[in-house]
């Protein structure tokens, strides 16, 4: 409900910070991380659908039994995020891939560890850990893509975010295609298509 009231009104970019698995009656299991069953992987899928860059958190299940990615973490076009702290090191509470279907998950990783933030509880800030903290500086630099390129699709941004890791060259499924570079992906090149004409 909460997409579609945002795609409604027209928003380019949406992250969440919830990871579904496990619950009192009812839990998926890791084959439901298939990209196509959970109720809010499929949801996240339609918006993305409709041209929005959808971002999510990977999970905290790496020091867990569960240890792999929470849906919607598992989607074919979602974003997921890894937690690194600030010597790129992959946070060990950081979910793992691949998805159930073997893709390379999470996508990219940013700060998750003592990342810096406002408090809603104190009007102050501070320091928090998981992939929630590391979600929405991914976010934020799908936001600076836009701004600068405001004719990319939400396709062409993940893209870049892909490409902007700083492991493209060998994916793994601890981080994904790396540590994004908010530089290099500003930087990225792209092209736009005007008049049946594509402009780099």
């Amino acid at each position: 409900a909460a997409l579609q009231w945002l795609e409604n009104l027209g928003v380019d970019i949406v992250t969440s910070s919830l990871g579904y698995n496990e619950f009192d009656n009812f839990s998926y299991t890791y084959a439901d991380m298939n990209g196509k069953t959970t109720i809010c992987t499929k949801a996240a899928e339609i918006a993305f659908s409709k041209g929005v860059i959808t971002v999510t958190s990977a999970g905290n299940e790496g020091n867990n039994s569960w240890r792999y990615i929470t849906a919607p973490a598992d989607g074919y076009n979602i974003i997921s995020v890894g937690a690194v702290n600030s010597s790129n090191e992959i946070a060990s509470f950081s979910s793992r891939g691949p998805s159930y279907d073997g893709r390379i998950k999470p996508e990219v990783t940013a700060m998750g560890v003592g990342v810096i933030g406002a408090d809603a509880y104190s009007n102050s800030f501070r320091y928090a850990s998981g992939t929630s903290s590391a979600a929405p500086i991914v976010a934020g630099v799908a936001s600076l893509l836009l701004s600068k390129y405001n004719y990319l699709t939400n396709e062409q941004v993940r893209n870049i975010i892909i490409e902007s890791g700083n492991n493209v060259k060998t994916p793994n499924n601890d981080i994904g295609y790396g540590l994004l570079d908010a530089y290099y992906a500003i930087t990225y090149p792209n092209i736009r298509k005007e008049n049946n004409d594509y402009i780099v």
